[in-house]
């Protein structure tokens, strides 16, 4: 009974490690494509310089900046009453 107890504890523990794995390597998939694309436009890279500052963060992408920093707009205040 404590042997059958013991093994399916074992198989929840691998199977929850399985899980955390998949989550783990289907997050870094974004990060690996932008990764493989600077990889394949180093084979030319002058025509290809937009996509490095795109990398780098120096020119926005359509979509979203490349860093991380998180797109705010200060609030602007408000002329006094009179």
């Amino acid at each position: 009974m404590i042997a059958q107890l013991r093994l399916e504890f074992l198989k929840l523990i691998r199977s929850r490690s399985l899980l955390l794995s998949f989550i783990a390597l289907t997050g870094m998939r974004g990060p690996g494509m932008r990764l493989k694309a600077v990889h394949d436009a180093l084979a030319n890279p002058f025509s290809n310089l937009s996509l490095f500052g795109k990398f780098a963060g120096i020119f926005k992408d359509d979509k979203q900046s490349s860093g991380n920093k998180p797109q705010t707009q200060t609030p602007t205040p408000e002329p006094p009453a009179h």
